[in-house]
């Protein structure tokens, strides 16, 4: 079991992960996006041909971009 509720996250939540990535898994990706039932907002994006340390490969400029897209439209504007 997890140590935490996804259902009782209630701030704005950003699930990026990797085409490639393993941890977690897409059906676990999809679990946890699943269960932000009360986040105020939530983005689920897969950046491909990636893995879990996108930052350090060819399309880290998609991660940057999903990262600072969903900063401007639900941290800056508020």
């Amino acid at each position: 079991a997890a140590n935490y509720n996804p259902a009782r996250m209630i701030n704005h939540v950003l699930l990026i992960r990797g085409e490639w990535d393993d941890t977690p898994t897409f059906a676990g990706a999809e679990k946890l996006y699943k269960n932000l039932i009360n986040a105020s907002s939530k983005r689920y994006v897969v950046i491909d041909k990636s893995t879990h340390v996108a930052h350090l490969e060819k399309n880290r400029f998609a991660l940057y971009a999903e990262v600072s897209s969903f900063l401007n439209e639900n941290v800056i504007k508020r």
